[in-house]
């Protein structure tokens, strides 16, 4: 009877182990684009219990959420218009006491940064100005190739309208331009070109014959 239950124990410890890793998901993490419908996938592997899947984020579908066999889960991400990444956690669940697996899903933030108008004209006057919008959701710079031009702000954030402001006079009937250069982390460098006019001066003398 002794020998029965010690070869009984043994046997139930064996089932124990095997039973105590029926589940898992992999890879553990998962990274998406920040545009709306961008998807993700992980691997759960099952034997012997019926999963279900939950996660702790609005912005994130998954599918399927259950089942009671090995699945590819796809995770959907909504837009992320911040410029900060967000990250939400994926929770698989299994019968009979299996422990939970965990998949973490990180979604990249949105950097926009836009300008507008992208050409600029400028009389050939020292002095003349004009502007152009910058549309941001984060920091940036600005740097242009002209020495006769002037830029303010060189730097800022969000939104905010810069202005552009010839420091000298065309002389030249030949009208000259520069590019102004607009950076930011993690977005496409956005362009404006100013062009100032050239002067064309015309005289006669003497003014009598």
């Amino acid at each position: 009877m002794r020998k029965f239950l010690a070869i009984a124990l043994i046997l139930f410890s064996a089932l124990a182990k095997i039973q105590g890793q029926p589940l898992t998901a992999l890879p553990s993490t998962v990274l998406l684009t920040e545009v709306a419908g961008a998807t993700g996938t992980f691997n759960i592997t099952a034997s012997s219990t019926t999963w279900t899947i939950i996660d702790d984020a609005t912005w994130l579908s998954v599918s399927p959420a259950t089942g009671t066999t090995d699945a590819l889960i796809t995770v959907t991400a909504e837009a992320n218009l911040s410029v900060t990444s967000r990250s939400a956690i994926v929770t698989i669940s299994g019968t009979g006491g299996v422990t939970d697996q965990i998949v973490t899903v990180t979604q990249a933030g949105t950097v926009t940064l836009s300008v507008a108008p992208s050409t600029i004209s400028l009389l050939a006057a020292s002095g003349s100005n004009s502007s152009f919008n910058v549309t941001s959701n984060t920091s940036w710079t600005i740097s242009d190739n002209g020495t006769w031009l002037d830029v303010s702000p060189v730097s800022g954030s969000n939104n905010l309208a810069v202005t552009v402001t010839a420091n000298s006079a065309n002389s030249s009937p030949t009208p000259r331009s520069a590019t102004v250069t607009v950076s930011a982390t993690g977005a496409t460098d956005q362009t404006v070109t100013v062009t100032q006019a050239g002067t064309v001066t015309l005289s006669v003398a003497p003014s009598t014959i």
